[in-house]
Order: C-alpha cells, then sequence, then structure tokens
C-alpha cells in the first residue's frame, strides 16, 4: 500500500506529515505531489522521505491524486490518501486507519475529533467529507473520470461506495488540527474559499444525483 500526499504550497506541513506517514512503517511508499507549489513543498517532501511527483500546472487536488495513482500505484490493492496541511498526525492514527482498512472495510475515512457535539456537527454539516482516507482499489478504478476534480473527488468517493454497497468506517483522529484557509490565504480570502469549496461539493452532489452516479458534472 502506498500513501499519497497532494501538496500545493505546504512546505509548512508537509515534511511532518510524510515523517508520520513513514513512522508508522505501514506503506511501502509515501508519494508527494507537489501540485505547482511555488516555495519549498518538493524540496521538504524530498528531506523528509517521500518520493515527489510533480504535476505539469497546477491540476487541483483530485487532478493531483489521480495523476500520482496513475504513475505509482499499479497493482496495488488500497491506495491511502492524507493533505499535506495536517498538523499533529501521528503514527499511531495511521495505524488505526490501516487496522481496519486490513479487517475488510472498502473505506475508511478519518475526521479530527473536535469532541462529542463538534464531531456531530461537522458530519452534519460536511457529511465525511475529508481527505484522510484509506480506498479499496476498485472504489478508485469504479471513480468517473470527471470526479477526478478539486473537492469533487472526495464527496464522488463517498457516492461510489454508496451506491455499490461497500463498506465504509469512519473514526476521529485526536490532536490533530490543521492550517486553514484564513492562516494560508488571510481571512477574507479563507471565507471565499470555502464557499468556494461549499458550492463545488453542492454542485457535484447535484451532479451525481442527476446522472445516477455516472459523472461530477
Amino acid at each position: 500500500m502506498r500513501a499519497i500526499v497532494p501538496a500545493y504550497n505546504e512546505d509548512m506541513t508537509t515534511g511532518a506529515v510524510v515523517d508520520a506517514l513513514l513512522r508508522s512503517e505501514a506503506f511501502e511508499e509515501v508519494v508527494v505531489v507537489d501540485d505547482g507549489s511555488s516555495d519549498l513543498t518538493r524540496q521538504v517532501a524530498r528531506e523528509a522521505g517521500a518520493r515527489v511527483v510533480t504535476t505539469p500546472k497546477n491540476l487541483g487536488k483530485g487532478g493531483a491524486m489521480i495523476l500520482a495513482v496513475r504513475q505509482c500505484c499499479e497493482g496495488d490493492s488500497h491506495v491511502a490518501f492524507f493533505d499535506a496541511d495536517l498538523i499533529g498526525l501521528r503514527p499511531d492514527h495511521v495505524d488505526r486507519m490501516v487496522l481496519v482498512a486490513e479487517s475488510g472495510y472498502d473505506m475508511v475515512c478519518a475526521m479530527r475529533d473536535k469532541g462529542p457535539v463538534q464531531n456531530v456537527l461537522q458530519l452534519a454539516v460536511s457529511p465525511m467529507i475529508t481527505g484522510e482516507r484509506i480506498l479499496a482499489r476498485w472504489v478508485i478504478d469504479a471513480l468517473p473520470e470527471t470526479c477526478w476534480s478539486g473537492y469533487s473527488i472526495e464527496t464522488a468517493m463517498n457516492d461510489v461506495v454508496t451506491r455499490r454497497g461497500g463498506r465504509t468506517a469512519l473514526i476521529f483522529l485526536d490532536d490533530v488540527s490543521m492550517r486553514t484557509k484564513a492562516d494560508k490565504a488571510g481571512l477574507w480570502n479563507g471565507v471565499v474559499g470555502h464557499v468556494k469549496m461549499a458550492r463545488q461539493i453542492l454542485a457535484t452532489r447535484r451532479a451525481l444525483r442527476r446522472t445516477g452516479g455516472l459523472s461530477c458534472q
């Protein structure tokens, strides 16, 4: 199994994410996809021990993910995905996810543990929209080509597993946070970024319903 980390200008956190993934010893390889970064993401990832794949241009999250799958994961029965902007990820978090995946689940999703009340609220607002996942290969192969775009991909993953009767497990990761859009781009740009993300997720859900799961557009 390999772990894929799509990254765009995440040199502040990528190294620690790669370190946690490698120290878990769960993966044959950790692959960081440098998606057109202008900072030191590529260098930091290599120094941390990751294999680095560079996109020809900025492809967005989904495009970066599928590029790495096609280049690096031939024959893998499962593929793991982790965001590059996580803070506090530990090897034991990774081990928990892998253990659940190996017990027979087709998709393992991990969300940040915000406490019982906020965990329920975050699931109500954005059910299982998370970059921390382990997927059986059949799930990846069943995803429509149009869904490997931006934030559509996570919504599509949920849809594929649900429609095809796959098994999903959800776990919560304690003491994990992430650099927010506001941290990266300022408060106003952060708000705008969240609105764009929410609109894309809603549009993807509508498209999947309209097409019977065949397209995200």
